[in-house]
């Protein structure tokens, strides 16, 4: 559940730094945007990026919340709230924030889950590694050696997260 939360912020702050919003890696100045200023902003690659994070995560919380709101649905449909008194916004924002493998841990924890429930828990979360670690990591990769930032220790840690977050994915499911 951490390493989901390591992934995503690390893969967010990666993008910040190519649009300079985070500022120069050597320098750690904002962008200025003038002459001078060593940092070179990226908006093609930083609005790639982005659209593979959010999309990733935008599916990945829709596959979270939509097993209750098809429980919802089936109830009153007047009722607001669902899994322990959260309204449906609250969990899209759960869910958005990476935060959902932490609700699961805790259901597991505080009450049994049947094994059914656990295999689809871990179905939706392999599913949101693949989409989001795998496709970050390679285009993280690409950017890093197209620019020459391999010695850049966000870049490194961010794409070495990724794997890990991938391959641990993997082998949770398969086991």
């Amino acid at each position: 559940a951490c390493l989901n939360l390591v992934d995503f912020v690390t893969d967010t702050l990666v993008l910040l730094r190519l649009s300079c919003f985070l500022g120069d890696s050597d320098k750690g100045q904002p962008c200025t945007g003038s002459v001078s200023s060593t940092c070179q902003s990226h908006p093609w690659w930083t609005g790639i990026g982005f659209v593979i994070l959010l999309a990733s995560t935008i599916k990945g919380c829709a596959a979270w919340v939509r097993p209750e709101s098809r429980k919802r649905s089936r109830l009153h449909r007047s009722e607001r709230t669902c899994k322990g008194g959260l309204s449906l916004a609250g969990l899209y924002l759960i869910g958005f924030l990476q935060l959902s493998p932490f609700v699961d841990l805790f259901d597991l924890i505080k009450n049994r889950v049947e094994p059914e429930k656990k295999k689809a828990s871990m179905r939706r979360d392999l599913m949101t590694k693949t989409m989001e670690s795998g496709p970050q990591a390679l285009f993280q990769s690409y950017i890093m050696f197209s620019l020459g930032s391999q010695r850049e220790l966000l870049n490194v840690l961010s794409i070495s997260v990724s794997i890990l977050s991938l391959s641990l994915g993997l082998v949770d499911y398969h086991m």
